[in-house]
């Protein structure tokens, strides 16, 4: 039951700390201290259990995220055999470019098998409707995107700089199995660390 364990950990983290609507908390040095410390403990436990390697660092090179994840961040990812659930919209997660399997990205899922997934006027919409999505910059605007229904077994991502982001406007929806872990938290720089599960 590790899936549960971590994922309770972080919601129990991120709870404690007020998160608002338009914006993930900003966290004290303690706090930050206290999630490495979290995360870093949970790694090593589980490691020793026989599961592997399951909280690992990811650089992300690029301001595809930004504002949410700054470039030449490093994330630290949990992986998603961790899980008990599977990935939803909303959830940062890391996996396999679908143009070249060796390459790592990192990027945000918009849309779920079945959804269909459009633009009304640079915003995302998700089977009609208007989608909230308050991790980006104010007006922000979304192009390129052209209507789609998620194939089965596959999930939609966007980075949330759209206008400098390579995602699945470009390769397409992104499959399953291609996904390997969930972004747990940004690390560093220090001054940018913060929950993101």
């Amino acid at each position: 039951m590790a899936g549960p364990i971590v994922v309770g950990m972080f919601e129990t983290l991120e709870a404690a700390l007020e998160r608002r609507e338009s914006d993930a908390a900003r966290l004290s040095f303690p706090q930050r201290l206290v999630l490495v410390v979290a995360i870093g403990a949970a790694s090593m436990a589980l490691a020793a259990a026989g599961r592997g390697v399951v909280v690992e660092p990811v650089v992300v090179p690029t301001p595809s995220m930004v504002p949410t994840i700054p470039a030449q961040s490093r994330v630290l990812v949990v992986a998603e055999s961790l899980f008990a659930d599977a990935p939803s919209r909303g959830d940062i997660v890391t996996f396999a470019s679908p143009e070249d399997p060796d390459q790592r990205l990192v990027k945000r899922i918009i849309g779920v098998e079945g959804e269909r997934i459009a633009t009304v006027d640079g915003q995302v919409t998700v089977n009609g409707k208007p989608l909230d999505e308050p991790w980006l910059r104010p007006n922000t605007v979304t192009k390129d995107l052209e209507p789609i229904t998620v194939p089965p077994g596959t999930f939609f991502v966007l980075g949330d700089a759209r206008a400098v982001s390579v995602d699945s406007r470009v390769f397409g929806p992104v499959p399953e199995e291609f996904i390997r872990a969930r972004a747990g938290a940004v690390v560093l720089p220090v001054r940018y660390l913060r929950a993101l599960i």
